[in-house]
């Protein structure tokens, strides 16, 4: 009995020892495949910070000018302003961008309430008015200094109830992600793609559409209080077309927003003279495509 009990004994130590051999184990694995996924993840990170780089250098030299015709666009290799879609391959990676003047686009700090609650009530259905002014009222709330609660705005008793909570700005908007902390905002709204269809079509089905979000409407990098036609994207032209501005300018505040593989970043930079010959405002990424979305991005325009 006593030598049955000792072999008992013995096998239960062995088992218990294979259990805790067995959890080191998978520990390390565990450890070794965060530690590879960081390692892949840094280097993913460090090739699009190069290429992207190398980018900004090419563009920031060959920008066409306002008055620039398509042949000498094409026969000087010049890049022009206006959202359409270009395809290069930098370094073995393939990089589909696209660049826009922010000066096209309407200021969150500068414009007028009317200019802003037409513009976003222009995204939304007629029977969506409600959420279209929640948006815009909690933007005049977050953007002004005082604690009063517009009709369908929101202040600080709004935002201490999110998860994690937070207090609005009660000043200027700093970035343009500021937006998605806004009451009534979420991702699809911000990065769409929200549909405008064209207000002098929209009885015809072939009319033509408008896909995008908050982020390609807005900015807080205009250096003027004049909306340029020219740049503006086609909800700006119709809902704002009294107010917008028809002077020419070179191209001031530039966005690049550049697809390197499954990553998409988004640059603010300006054009200047010097080593480097930008000024760099904002980096945001971070974002990832699947091959459709890289697909129909790349001909949106």
């Amino acid at each position: 009995m006593s030598l049955f009990l000792e072999r008992g004994s013995v096998m239960v130590m062995v088992l218990w020892v294979l259990a805790v051999l067995t959890m080191i184990g998978g520990y390390f694995a565990v450890e070794a495949r965060i530690s590879r996924n960081l390692g892949v993840r840094a280097w993913t990170d460090l090739q699009t910070r190069l290429v992207v780089h190398s980018l900004m250098m090419l563009l920031s030299n060959r920008l066409a000018a306002p008055d620039a015709d398509e042949n000498e666009i094409v026969e000087k290799g010049l890049f022009v302003v206006d959202g359409r879609r270009y395809q290069m391959e930098i370094g073995g990676q393939k990089v589909i961008f696209a660049l826009e003047e922010e000066n096209g686009k309407l200021d969150l700090n500068n414009a007028g309430e009317d200019q802003i609650r037409d513009l976003i009530r222009a995204l939304f259905p007629d029977d969506d008015v409600i959420k279209a002014d929640t948006i815009v009222d909690s933007i005049l709330d977050w953007r002004d200094s005082d604690k009063l609660v517009r009709l369908n705005g929101a202040e600080d008793a709004a935002y201490e109830d999110k998860k994690p909570p937070y207090m609005p700005a009660n000043g200027p908007f700093r970035v343009i992600e500021e937006l998605l902390l806004i009451n009534g905002v979420d991702s699809g709204i911000f990065w769409g793609p929200v549909e405008y269809v064209s207000q002098n079509e929209a009885d015809d089905d072939s009319g033509t559409i408008w896909k995008g979000g908050l982020v390609d409407l807005f900015t807080v990098y205009s250096s003027s209080k004049n909306v340029l036609k020219k740049y503006a994207p086609l909800p700006i032209q119709e809902t704002l077309a009294d107010s917008l501005a028809d002077q020419e300018q070179q191209p001031d505040i530039v966005r690049l927003s550049v697809i390197v593989g499954s990553e998409k970043v988004i640059l603010f930079w300006k054009p200047q003279k010097g080593n480097p010959p930008y000024k760099l405002l904002h980096w945001m990424t971070g974002f990832t495509f699947d091959e459709g979305q890289r697909q129909a991005w790349a001909e949106k325009r």
